[in-house]
């Protein structure tokens, strides 16, 4: 992005022309025939963006103030994260129609930074929670988003496919996606581009649409660290080092995890280049033997998800009336089915609570999460105005 914006700053490249390659691009590379179908949404105001900012580029430099560093820079956003003006689906045909009122947070300082919001990425659908067997970067919406690497023979990973294809095809310099659990390091790595994946809260998921709402994390994607590092920046708030320290690592502790599958000389090779930059490594065993993640979103989605949609505005705001509208048109709304969000709309987990509490009621923080509840005395003998009750139930 810094070269970009020295051709701009050197007159031989304006905001309006790079936003214009861009399009030019999506169209001849992606949504030809054959093409990588990692856009599912252009913003029709992508010109008249890049025309404002160069106007903007020319006060700044005029009256000698200083650039943001994604002025003009077209970013593109993946398809689960709220953008006014630009309709946002998740990837579901049910919602191709929702246009949100308002931005993201992510989105607004990504315009307060001068960006171009230059549309939206495919997805797999709902960030990969609709079908077992449904593959990497599809949707119900725009369809199969492929590895320009080798279409249809290596996945493009998920869920944040079509974020890390964009960039990798040269569609735009950055893009951000979202992890709940590998969904911007896994494309990332299939895409052969860089994918951070932040501290959770270091970039506000407001108006993300949900996995796992205690989780879901946006982070960028782009074609060097240093661009990736520069739109973490402006996105958190952080200070970007106008130069890099090389005595940065000096004294720091970190920790390496390795998998099995790994390649024992890269790791190597990558525990002796920290080292030599003055970093202590300490190997760390990760257990995942007992590590569901499956179970915590099927526990969450449908309360998420419901909670989401009714606070947006969607136009289906229950998991089972967005399940019976797929139904209606299987073929062509849920190709590969939807076990996963028929397994979330009905699961359950039994709970047996026995505590001891002044009210004759339920307390209101186990009504909003509990159905089907059963309130009965445990013992009469526990103290007034203690009563000891105990609770069986199921979780919404």
């Amino acid at each position: 992005m810094a070269a970009l914006q020295q051709a701009a700053a050197d007159g031989r490249l304006s905001y309006e022309e790079l936003t214009a390659i861009c399009l030019f691009r999506i169209k001849t590379l992606d949504q030809s025939r054959h093409g990588y179908n990692s856009v599912i949404e252009v913003a029709p105001d992508a010109i008249e963006q890049a025309r404002s900012r160069d106007l903007e580029r020319h006060k700044r430099q005029d009256a000698g103030r200083p650039l943001p560093p994604l002025l003009g820079i077209p970013v593109m956003l993946k398809d689960n994260i709220n953008t006014a003006g630009i309709p946002t689906s998740a990837g579901a045909q049910a919602f191709a129609g929702f246009i949100p009122g308002e931005d993201a947070k992510l989105v607004s300082m990504l315009r307060e930074q001068g960006a171009v919001i230059l549309g939206k990425n495919n997805l797999s659908e709902f960030a990969y929670y609709v079908s077992s067997v449904m593959p990497s970067g599809y949707s119900g919406r725009k369809g199969q988003t492929v590895n320009p690497f080798r279409p249809l023979k290596i996945s493009p990973s998920g869920s944040s496919s079509g974020s890390a294809v964009a960039v990798t095809a040269g569609l735009v310099p950055v893009s951000i996606g979202t992890e709940t659990a590998g969904s911007i390091a896994g494309p990332a790595a299939a895409n052969s581009v860089v994918g951070f994946k932040p501290t959770r809260g270091s970039i506000s998921a407001e108006g993300v649409f949900p996995l796992i709402r205690a989780v879901d994390t946006p982070g960028p994607i782009a074609k060097t660290v240093g661009d990736a590092a520069l739109a973490f920046s402006c996105l958190s708030g952080s200070p970007f080092p106008r130069e890099l320290d090389p005595a940065a690592l000096k004294g720091a502790s970190i920790g390496l995890v390795s998998y099995e599958y790994n390649d024992s000389a890269m790791i190597q090779t990558l525990q002796s280049r920290l080292e030599e930059a003055g970093a202590q490594v300490f190997s760390v065993p990760l257990d995942q033997k007992d590590v569901q993640v499956q179970n915590i979103i099927r526990l969450t989605f449908k309360q998420d998800f419901e909670e989401f949609a009714s606070r947006y505005g969607l136009p289906i705001t229950r998991l089972e009336d967005l399940i019976e509208y797929n139904e209606k048109d299987a073929d062509r709304r849920i190709k590969y089915g939807q076990d996963q969000l028929e397994d979330a709309a009905s699961y359950r987990l039994r709970i047996h609570l026995r505590f001891s509490c002044p009210s004759t009621t339920p307390p209101i923080s186990l009504r909003r999460y509990c159905q089907n509840m059963t309130w009965m005395p445990w013992s009469s003998w526990a103290p007034p105005p203690l009563r000891r009750y105990r609770l069986q139930a199921s979780l919404n």
